[in-house]
């Protein structure tokens, strides 16, 4: 009988099982716990990239696991901020702290860290604390008073144009008075607009000395125009002949190079092309001179009937005979608006010793002499009282006269001074330095008598332009008037006048002749 055997389990199977699981749970092990140091490394290894590129290698990076922490020193608390943020925009950092320090001058190439290797960890390294970031102080500002920087200098320029019988006058000057004698003496022929600037800023110019014989010659031309800037001098214009251009020339000829350059376009154009630009005069003008009972009339009037009325109010006080009429009438001038002041001067003439009326530009100059202070007295207030109706400036002068004796003593003195010595530069008013003594013993003659009333009269010859002459000798009269009222003069009692040929005391067909008429005369 046969038996069957059943077959008995097996228990190697669990064993094995057991065997794999525990290798497995290994494996796992040891990935784990090499795992953490490798990302670690990844993370630190980014981090010090991304500070390089924003160029913060000064900066240290160590880390723990997922968490890194930023070392060293920076310049900018704006740098602190900016680390933080690189290193925690890195994927899988998880927290970023730093003990970064500020310091103006941070290490440029700090040695980087170590990377982290399997080896015993150091001894733990105590962490210094975080350092609060305060805000600078604001630094302190100490209002402090600044000096001004000085002013720029700038160089004196100068323009003067000719409107008719107005001169306008522009430029900036230091010393805007330089050109006052000179513009005093132009007043004379013309109306001067002075618009001239001063400034402390402007340098001396070294050409004011130079001018004054080339500003005298402006009268003669017509539609001037000088301008001087820059070192140069532009004259421009038009003159009536030849002669009055090569007198220009000469005297722009004088300049000194050194001190000016000089261009001229002056131009000749007849009287007749040029009418509005040249005289006679748009301007009327009188005077009348009374002296041992006789009258002097001189001057420019629109029309006979202007005449006619100051003749006949002369006539009811002094005789047609002693009227020496030579005024002149032009269509080319202007009515004469201060007449009625004029006739109402005129009865008083006869009161006086000797006396002189000026009316020119609407400014009134009466100079005389009275027997007594009464009648001086009576007749400068009947001047100053025409005088308030007109507009420009106004001169009176009227002295006691002194007794006879004293008035033989000054003409005996004065006969004993060679007034033929008086000389100026050719056609100018520069007195000759040669003059200066004659002029010295005029003036402390005249000191000694300081009651008289003095007239300085200047006169030409009759070569050349008669207008030209008549402005010369008044300008020359001008000269030795101002010499002497700076040489102790009473400038009240002295007063200057041009007769230019009018008034000749010898032949001018002759050398010797000339020479006679062309002389300075003090009259009292």
């Amino acid at each position: 009988m046969s038996q069957s055997t059943a077959a008995k389990p097996s228990h190697s199977s669990p064993f094995w099982w057991a065997v794999a699981l525990i290798g497995l749970s290994a494996i796992l092990i040891a990935a784990l716990l090499t795992r953490p140091a490798a990302i670690q490394q990844d993370l630190l290894d980014k981090s010090r990239q991304a500070l390089a590129s924003q160029k913060l290698t000064a900066l240290q990076v160590e880390a723990d696991g997922r968490d890194m922490t930023l070392h060293g020193a920076v310049a900018d608390a704006r740098q602190i901020d900016q680390a933080v943020k690189t290193v925690g925009e890195i994927p899988g950092v998880r927290k970023v702290s730093q003990t970064i320090s500020l310091n103006a001058n941070p290490p440029a190439n700090p040695t980087p860290a170590s990377k982290v290797e399997p080896e015993p960890a150091p001894a733990p390294i105590e962490t210094p604390p975080a350092i609060e970031l305060l805000p600078l102080p604001a630094p302190e500002i100490t209002e402090q008073a600044v000096e001004a920087p000085p002013l720029a200098m700038t160089p004196a320029s100068l323009s003067l144009q000719r409107d008719g019988e107005h001169l306008i006058i522009e430029g900036e000057l230091a010393d805007a008075t330089a050109l006052s004698t000179t513009l005093d003496d132009l007043s004379a022929a013309m109306q001067i607009d002075n618009r001239l600037k001063q400034a402390d800023n402007i340098t001396d110019p070294g050409w004011l000395n130079e001018l004054a014989p080339v500003l005298t010659s402006l009268p003669l031309i017509g539609a001037a125009m000088l301008d001087i800037r820059d070192g140069k001098l532009n004259l421009s214009g038009n003159v009536d002949s030849q002669e009055t251009l090569q007198t220009i020339q000469q005297r722009l000829a004088a300049i000194d190079p050194d001190v000016l350059a000089v261009e001229s376009s002056l131009q000749i154009v007849e009287p007749a092309q040029s009418a509005e630009n040249f005289l006679p005069l748009e301007e009327p003008d009188i005077t009348v001179e009374a002296s041992q009972g006789k009258l002097l009339l001189t001057g420019t009037l629109s029309t006979d009937k202007s005449v006619e009325r100051i003749l006949n109010a002369l006539s009811t006080h002094y005789g047609t005979d002693e009227i020496d009429n030579q005024l002149l009438v032009s269509d080319k001038v202007g009515e004469a608006d201060w007449l009625d002041e004029l006739l109402d001067l005129l009865p008083g003439l006869k009161k006086l010793e000797s006396a002189k009326i000026t009316l020119k530009h609407g400014a009134l100059t009466f100079s005389g002499a009275a027997g007594s202070k009464e009648i001086a007295d009576q007749q400068t207030q009947a001047a100053e009282e025409v005088a308030k109706h007109l507009d420009a400036k106004n001169e009176i002068v009227i002295l006691q006269v002194e007794p006879e004796d004293k008035v033989m003593q000054l003409q005996a003195r004065l006969a004993q001074i060679n007034l033929k010595d008086i000389l100026f530069e050719s056609n100018s008013s520069d007195i000759n330095p040669t003059s200066t003594g004659v002029l010295d013993q005029l003036a402390q003659l005249l000191q000694e008598f300081p009651d008289f009333p003095i007239i300085v009269a200047g006169h030409t010859d009759a070569t050349g332009d008669d207008q030209w002459n008549q402005y010369l000798s008044q300008l020359r009269a001008n000269s030795v008037r101002d010499y002497l009222i700076s040489n102790g003069v009473d400038k009240d009692r002295v007063s200057a006048i041009g007769y230019g040929e009018s008034r000749p005391i010898a032949d001018n067909a002759s050398p010797e002749g000339r020479a006679l008429n062309r002389r300075i005369e003090i009259n009292y």
